[in-house]
């Protein structure tokens, strides 16, 4: 038998076992349905198969940016595109264009995904734009301690750990931590300057459970939050989806990030986990990345304008 390509709506898609469990096995964890179901509409998902075997899917689902409803990569969508088994993908090309076709289409595509191989011939043929960007991971290793990480950052992480075992900076975990998580991402849009999309946070904190994603906030002994961090996670990674912090007058727990950091990436090393820190090309934040760790990772992002007002977008996005 040859390929063939079933299309499936956000609800059938979350009913379908063979589906999630493909995924589960191929897919990081922003491309599940649940993930996407809380952070866009209308999902819609090709599932490709050979030999009555999944080999392939591509969900999508629609948001809005800047006035153009498309496929867009949505709010704290890290990863987003078509997902392909690892083994027995003949011609990755037929597999991708075939699930494209098969979906609505979109005036406008974007798609943002990490390629083991950075083999990108398959979406060149596709037509595609095609722009480089990185992110950092601190690929798993028993023993991460303390010394795997800078020494300019050590030296106030050894500090803070002292505070955090005195009792000076209170360790909270769980769901409790979603109130002051989600306040803390407030904030610190507020402080650097960009949209925490509060309603979509809280949808993703809602839809994923203790065995999917990992939240834990620094607070001072009277309750008052100074950073934390939520990671969803899935077979291969953490994700560092949420860094937030305030400032603070105390020269230490101004920096109780580097803290919050250091004990995510520990939970993640725990789990038998790589920690991902999602990726920025902004030097400082990048370098941040480097000293705790991270090290540089090409990821791509995909571009594909089916319309004539998909590449009007397309083009006035690459004149900014």
């Amino acid at each position: 038998m040859g390929l063939r390509i079933e299309v499936l709506s956000g609800k059938e898609a979350e009913n379908n076992e063979a589906l999630n469990l493909f995924l589960r096995e191929n897919a990081t964890v922003f491309q599940q349905p649940g993930f996407l179901m809380a952070v866009g509409s209308d999902l819609q998902v090709a599932v490709a198969y050979e030999d009555d075997k999944i080999i392939g899917a591509l969900p999508q689902v629609i948001t809005r940016k800047f006035g153009l409803k498309a496929s867009h990569i949505p709010s704290y969508g890290y990863t987003y595109g078509p997902v392909l088994a690892k083994e027995g993908v003949k011609d990755h090309y037929d597999l991708v264009s075939g699930m494209l076709q098969s979906i609505k289409k979109y005036s406008l595509v974007e798609w943002k995904l990490l390629i083991p191989d950075n083999d990108i011939i398959t979406y060149n043929q596709l037509g595609a734009n095609i722009v480089a960007s990185q992110t950092h991971i601190v690929k798993h290793k028993p023993g991460f301690d303390p010394g795997s990480i800078h020494s300019s950052k050590r030296r106030y992480l050894k500090k803070l750990l002292k505070s955090l075992e005195s009792g000076e900076i209170i360790l909270k975990e769980g769901k409790e931590c979603k109130d002051d998580l989600l306040w803390l991402q407030a904030e610190t849009g507020k402080k650097s300057g960009f949209n925490s999309s509060q309603s979509v946070l809280k949808k993703i904190m809602d839809s994923l459970n203790d065995e999917q994603a990992y939240a834990l906030v620094l607070s001072t002994p009277d309750g008052k939050p100074l950073s934390g961090a939520y990671c969803p996670y899935d077979t291969y990674s953490a994700y560092h989806l949420v860094n937030a912090s305030v400032n603070h007058e105390d020269n230490l727990l101004n920096r109780s990030n580097i803290l919050a950091t250091y004990l995510a990436i520990n939970k993640a090393m725990e789990l038998g986990l790589n920690f991902d820190f999602e990726g920025s090309n902004i030097p400082g934040v990048a370098n941040y990345y480097r000293l705790m760790g991270g090290e540089p990772t090409l990821m791509y992002r995909i571009q594909i304008p089916n319309s004539m007002l998909g590449k009007a977008f397309f083009a006035a996005m690459h004149l900014k």
